[in-house]
């Protein structure tokens, strides 16, 4: 190097870390202090990542950082160790501070050694350390043992609790996440819905460099349950070197129970522990010791197995097509959905608790108050931008609890009944929420299981949400969406069946999904309201390709932005949409395997939509259920959906033909009209909701203007549902903004 290319790096470092040899430049600290979002900027900084976490890019000078958007200016040029010079305009996006739009940028020089991370702990990182690269000690992963996917992981360290979030296409996907305590690096940032935006702060890791373990061996393979009974399970894992088995448990996460173990010397280790309770949960962490090293997992909960019955039953409010029943005959209810979730509650004896979407029937909430009036300890749970008309006359002494409106929302549609009892313990849950459409119209499923550890489990999440394990909610302990955490079992023994129950966002459920869809061997349906999960795409894309394998679906919102349905088609998947069929196809089903009993054939049900919503952001509760007769139970129902031959429905009277209503055009990006005949002779309220049942706007509409227009150009891109009611008919289209 030359002397002058020498002073020219050296003049340039102190520009970095100085600000006084600039002129009209900021450095970042001051950017982010004395500037107001909107205003112009322009500092300079060492560039800490590359295209791994995105087309964001994070720079740093000697007094903080900040985070530059510039997708097809910066990000395509700068790399890490890049000195770069920014001037844009300020901007929050969802809580970080970014520069963005970018008006000109430079590299200055490249290969700088990069800032020294500030080494901090979990509640550090936030408004103060955001967009600097850091380093937290001494961190335990709460999904030790899995694989990262497109996700994001909570981990604790020093007794607080943070995040990492791994975006789509990130070189650690598919990396084992360690079971032991690691350093992790990366760079503080921030993303949420909520405002004031005082959450969603976490760590994004760029590369494998960044989680470095601590331990002086490591596990190869997670720790897994198996062989379930009533008073017994057994563990297995994997260590990389020969060493001992051996386990710590208890009823709390102290282990207070003590530890046992085997002085063996082998690199694929099982313990059984034995002596358990039925239906009870236990923290288990297991432990290797190899010539004086201890390697330990995290703390795991597991259950043995029920004295229940154990029966899993589904019912289905759209008629099926026995004439693929290779089992039992599925159970097609019509239209006394409500009637059967009624009589459920109506034999509760001790306490029901209810996380409905959404509920505007009638039934079910009269059987909701009869069962608060003879004593039953009831407690409702809703998601508060929905409608939930229904819930104006629920008694006084039921106590409910409304999810706040922000960066999601609560979405489970489950009924749990007496928890603590052996015969009458009861779960219902499934997609339907209990509103007319949903209950009546709309293809909907139900699975019921009657079994006391897997109501148990659920009762962990109800009051994870209501905040207590009282009759009163505490909003002031209530956690919803990304702030509740994976601290409930996973795997049951419900009869002879094998049942997993995850939750979402902190179970990661589609890497769960994507896990059973690639256990497929011979054939795979499903069923899904709303499909924009990429990963899951390709699983299915994967499958379909694969020799003799078939594969079927059915997507409602196929016009969603980001739908999958177009890819698939494309790809030769025989996928349709059920955009133009009658209704609302609103299951979250797959179905594998079915007809194949060797094949481990299983069903996944529940309420979650394959989309990002549900995986980051919305509450939603998920089941795998390993049973060949209840595949093939979904698998009549599927077939009726996707043949059409007996898709009819009782119900709501639909477009009567002395109203011909008109929408159009359909879709559109502006604007909707609305022409009504000649027949109307009263004046109805015309309701505009979103797919998740939220009353957008409502109008009149009547003899004396039978021709409306209504603007549509401020809403998101997507599916909205247009209902028209007086009387005993009504009017419902769904409708489509571009």
């Amino acid at each position: 190097m030359t002397y002058h290319t020498r002073l020219c790096r050296m003049f340039l470092l102190l520009c970095l870390v100085s600000p006084i040899f600039s002129i009209a430049q900021n450095n970042v600290q001051d950017a982010r202090d004395n500037y107001n979002t909107g205003q112009q900027v322009t500092v300079s900084g060492i560039v800490t990542n590359d295209s791994s976490i995105g087309p964001v890019r994070y720079i740093q000078d000697s007094s903080a950082g900040i985070a530059v958007y510039g997708p097809s200016t910066v990000a395509p040029v700068a790399d890490r160790g890049d000195s770069i010079r920014v001037t844009g305009t300020l901007k929050d996006y969802n809580g970080l501070l970014e520069i963005d739009p970018v008006s000109s940028f430079s590299v200055l020089d490249s290969n700088f050694q990069l800032p020294s991370a500030n080494v901090i702990t979990p509640s550090q990182v936030g408004e103060n350390t955001e967009g600097e690269l850091v380093k937290l000690n001494n961190v335990l992963f709460s999904a030790g043992g899995d694989t990262f996917s497109n996700s994001e992981y909570t981990f604790t360290a020093n007794g607080e609790q943070g995040e990492i979030f791994i975006r789509q296409g990130h070189p650690l996907i598919g990396n084992f996440i360690p079971l032991s305590e690691v350093n992790l690096r990366g760079i503080s940032s921030q993303f949420t819905f909520n405002q004031p935006a005082t959450d969603g702060y976490q760590v994004l890791p760029r590369d494998s460099s960044d989680i470095v373990a601590q331990a002086p061996f490591l596990f190869r393979e997670p720790v897994r349950q198996q062989n379930i009974t009533t008073t017994s399970f057994e563990l297995t894992w994997e260590t990389e070197l020969k060493a001992s088995s051996n386990v710590e448990y208890g009823l709390t996460p102290s282990l207070e129970l003590g530890h046992q173990g085997m002085n063996n010397s082998t690199n694929n280790h099982t313990y059984q522990l034995t002596g358990l309770s039925p239906a009870t949960f236990y923290y288990v962490r297991v432990y290797s010791v190899n010539n004086g090293d201890t390697l330990r997992s995290s703390v795991g909960l597991y259950t043995t197995a029920s004295q229940s019955s154990g029966s899993v039953r589904a019912y289905f409010n759209h008629q099926v097509n026995r004439n693929y029943s290779t089992t039992t005959d599925a159970e097609y209810v019509g239209n006394t959905f409500n009637d059967t979730i009624a009589a459920y509650i109506d034999s509760a004896e001790n306490s029901v608790d209810l996380a409905i979407y959404n509920t505007n029937d009638a039934t079910i909430v009269d059987a909701v108050n009869a069962a608060e009036a003879r004593g039953v300890q009831v407690r409702y749970i809703a998601n508060g931008s929905s409608a939930n008309i229904g819930l104006s006359n629920l008694n006084n002494g039921v106590p409910l609890l409304e999810r706040p409106s922000g960066s999601g929302i609560m979405h489970n549609k489950f009924v749990l009944i007496d928890p603590e009892s052996t015969n009458n313990s009861y779960v219902l849950t499934g997609s339907t929420n209990f509103t007319q459409q949903n209950l009546f119209d709309d293809p909907n499923n139900m699975v019921i299981l009657q079994d006391r550890a897997i109501a148990k489990a659920y009762q962990m999440e109800f009051e994870e949400m209501w905040g207590s394990n009282g009759n009163s909610p505490n909003q002031n302990q209530a956690k919803f969406g990304s702030d509740k955490l994976a601290n409930t079992p996973t795997r049951f023994r419900v009869g002879d069946d094998l049942v997993e129950l995850y939750f979402s966002p902190a179970d990661r459920v589609t890497k769960q999904i994507d896990e059973a869809i690639s256990s497929v061997d011979q054939e795979l349906q499903f069923a899904v309201l709303s499909f924009t999960r990429d990963d899951l795409g390709q699983s299915i894309i994967n499958k379909n390709n694969a020799f003799g394998i078939d594969v079927k679906g059915m997507i409602e919102n196929t016009n969603d932005q980001g739908s999958e349905y177009q890819r698939l088609d494309t790809n030769n998947v025989d996928v349709q949409s059920h955009l133009s069929k009658p209704n609302i196809m609103h299951h979250k089903y797959a179905i594998i395997d079915q007809g194949s009993p060797n094949e481990d054939p299983l069903l996944v049900t529940g309420s979650h939509n394959w989309s990002n919503a549900a995986e980051f952001n919305n509450d939603e509760n998920t089941l795998i259920i390993h049973d060949d007769t209840l595949t093939n139970h979904y698998y009549q129902e599927f077939m009726a959906r996707f043949t059409g031959e007996t898709d009819t429905a009782t119900g709501i009277v639909k477009n009567n033909t002395k109203e011909e209503v008109r929408v159009y055009p359909n879709p559109a990006s502006r604007q909707f009209r609305i022409d009504l005949g000649e027949a109307l002779s009263q004046e109805r309220r015309l309701k505009l909701y979103s797919m998740e049942g939220r009353l957008i706007r409502q109008i009149s509409i009547g003899e004396q203007n039978r021709h409306r227009t209504i603007d549509v150009q401020h809403l998101e891109a997507g599916m909205y549902f247009l209902s028209l009611e007086k009387g005993p008919t009504s009017f419902h289209k769904k409708i489509v903004v571009e």
